[in-house]
């Protein structure tokens, strides 16, 4: 049995998942049954949102064709889960920006000043440098007229 996604989490994650999973693999053959598979999963997923749920349902469904599913499937549905919560939460986080920047958007086009724009990401909390929030900017002001189009700083941002 070969344990593939176990780059992508700790020691410590690796061992709960161990861990769940060998309270239900009882005759010890490397599987569990898929009605097992939901007990698991609700003991290392944490009161998920009924969005959550259905999202975890559909990677379950993408990986799972059989009635048992071995350890490797099992790390493979909690690295889609991961990355997929990863993916929401940079959402969010890009939506947030948006939302600072609206609010210095006093004509509604899109665009805030290079001086408000320094002074949004300087105080988001994200710990850009000067330097950094100056490249930033200049990217997004294509044209140099001192104008920024936030939504594109914003995913100048969000890939730094």
């Amino acid at each position: 049995m070969v344990d593939q996604p176990q780059h992508y989490f700790t020691e410590e994650q690796m061992g709960e998942f161990r861990e769940a999973f060998a309270l239900f693999n009882k005759d010890v053959d490397g599987t569990i049954t898929t009605a097992e598979l939901g007990t698991v999963l609700r003991s290392l997923i944490k009161s998920p949102t009924e969005h959550e749920h259905r999202k975890l349902r559909d990677i379950i469904a993408e990986e799972i064709t059989g009635d048992t599913l071995d350890f490797p499937q099992l790390l493979t549905i909690m690295e889609k889960w991961q990355t997929w919560l990863n993916a929401q939460s940079t959402a969010q986080e890009e939506e947030e920006a948006k939302e600072v920047f609206q609010y210095f958007d006093k004509d509604g086009n899109g665009f805030v000043s290079a001086a408000e724009a320094r002074h949004v990401m300087a105080n988001l909390g994200k710990g850009f440098t000067k330097q950094e929030i100056d490249e930033m900017i200049r990217q997004a002001d294509t044209d140099g007229n001192g104008q920024v189009n936030y939504h594109e700083l914003v995913k100048i941002m969000m890939s730094k």
